[in-house]
């Protein structure tokens, strides 16, 4: 019978020192891969804006870059036209006259004072006011877009009587031809 406790303490004895080595082994790493990990691919670029469309053979350099550059001013606050600006409108109606294929958008900005809810709103009745005179002087409708980019896009950056006079306007771009 002493055999039998002692049977029992090598095989108890065996067991525990069994799972010690084998319970604790460690786990290999894996090998290094020579591989870099794939990246992710940066997204494309947005597409660059597209430019204003040259000007057809039958209109000029000139009077393509003057139709574009002249803008209509308007006093503080308003977007009634101005006799100065009604001459640049007249110039304008002449130049889509002679152009009848010619597209063009109004833009509308104001200066920097007042809200952007207010200028936004401010911009758009100078641009429709250039609109509604081009068409009743002839243009179609049709052939004119209007939109309002209130105090966002300033001509000048300043914060002057004279910047603020030069923002108050209605910008025109040929959109087709």
């Amino acid at each position: 019978m002493a055999m039998r406790p002692i049977l029992s303490s090598v095989t108890l004895v065996a067991l525990i020192l069994t799972f010690l080595f084998v319970g604790c082994a460690k786990e290999e790493p894996p090998p290094p891969t020579t591989e870099a990990p794939p990246r992710p691919a940066a997204p494309p670029p947005p597409p660059p804006a597209p430019p204003a469309p040259a000007p057809g053979p039958s209109i000029s350099q000139q009077a393509f870059q003057e139709f574009q550059n002249q803008d209509v001013n308007f006093d503080f606050d308003k977007y009634d036209l101005r006799p100065d600006a009604r001459t640049i409108l007249d110039r304008k109606v002449a130049f889509l006259n002679q152009n009848s294929s010619v597209r063009t958008q109004i833009e509308g900005h104001c200066d920097e004072r007042g809200t952007n809810e207010y200028n936004m709103a401010l911009g758009e009745r100078r641009a429709n006011a250039a609109k509604q005179y081009l068409t009743t002087a002839g243009i179609s409708a049709g052939r004119l877009s209007t939109i309002s980019y209130g105090e966002e896009r300033p001509l000048d950056p300043g914060h002057t009587e004279a910047a603020w006079a030069r923002n108050r306007r209605a910008h025109f771009v040929v959109t087709g031809q």
